[in-house]
């Protein structure tokens, strides 16, 4: 999944674990999704989806918003107007919640030999790919 960097920040720092889209993806709880800022560049984090829904887009709730990584309604219509262009409280969207996962130890050992494990942005750097995954079964 494509992210703005600012809102990879967030899921790094644990604050962002939902998000919305116009568009469903394949991805149903228990798939692997792979977080990058931009196509064809290394991926930031690894999530699982741990649930999927559909939703109006104004039924959000604070939860949802805090969920979101966001503090208040105002910010977060903000930031999809930001993306999408415009705000239509009745829009159906597709909400995808999330966990981040650990990095595998040899990913921290090659951030360490590099000097990069503090800087959450370089996570997965060093061409390092990630393959999102369906973990349900066939």
């Amino acid at each position: 999944m494509i992210f703005k960097r600012s809102l990879v920040q967030k899921i790094l720092r644990g604050e962002k674990t939902q998000t919305r889209r116009v568009k469903p993806y394949r991805y149903g709880p228990g798939s692997t999704v792979c977080i990058q800022d931009r196509w064809n560049e290394p991926a930031r984090a690894r999530v699982e989806i741990t649930r999927v829904y559909r939703q109006r887009l104004g039924d959000i709730t604070p939860e949802e918003i805090r969920k979101e990584g966001f503090r208040t309604l105002e910010e977060f219509k903000a930031a999809w107007i930001e993306i999408y262009g415009a705000w239509q409280p009745d829009q159906t969207v597709w909400v995808y919640e999330f966990r981040l996962l650990p990095e595998p130890p040899e990913a921290k050992s090659l951030l360490r030999r590099e000097g990069r494990e503090d800087d959450p942005m370089k996570q997965h750097k060093g061409g390092r790919r990630c393959r999102s995954q369906d973990t349900r079964g066939s």
